[in-house]
């Protein structure tokens, strides 16, 4: 609550003028102060219907921005678990195939390496089985 405290004082006819009504022209200092005090207490009730108007659109500005972050939030998380998934699939893929060529040469050589076994064996019994000359 506002609290107004009212100096009476010898008032210019300008001033004065500013606040009263300009219909009447001579009236007692008492009246004069509570025409005063009801202007400015009327300039109050301006400013607080002012204040709360802008209370009010403050207030439905950040309920739309938390609305707006409450339905976007999941947008964007559900997007990103989408290419976190995509990207793992990829991994996954890549991987597989890395493994597989792996494998594969492994099995190539190994195969590679018998038959290389299997040839010399082949070239001892042909050498054991050959005619000798003497």
């Amino acid at each position: 609550m506002t609290t107004l405290t009212v100096t009476v004082s010898p008032v210019s006819s300008s001033s004065a003028a500013a606040l009263l009504e300009p219909t009447q022209p001579d009236r007692s200092v008492v009246e004069l102060a509570s025409i005063v005090f009801r202007r400015l207490q009327q300039r109050n009730n301006d400013a607080d219907e002012a204040t709360v108007e802008r209370g009010r659109t403050v207030l439905t500005v950040l309920y739309l921005i938390v609305l707006g972050l409450c339905c976007i939030t999941p947008v964007i998380y559900y997007c990103r678990i989408y290419w976190e998934e995509r990207q793992n699939v990829h991994l996954r893929e890549a991987s597989r195939r890395i493994l597989s060529a792996h494998t594969q040469a492994q099995r190539d050589e190994t195969r590679a390496a018998r038959r290389k076994l299997l040839d010399e064996r082949r070239a001892r019994i042909l050498h054991l089985l050959s005619p000798v000359r003497m």
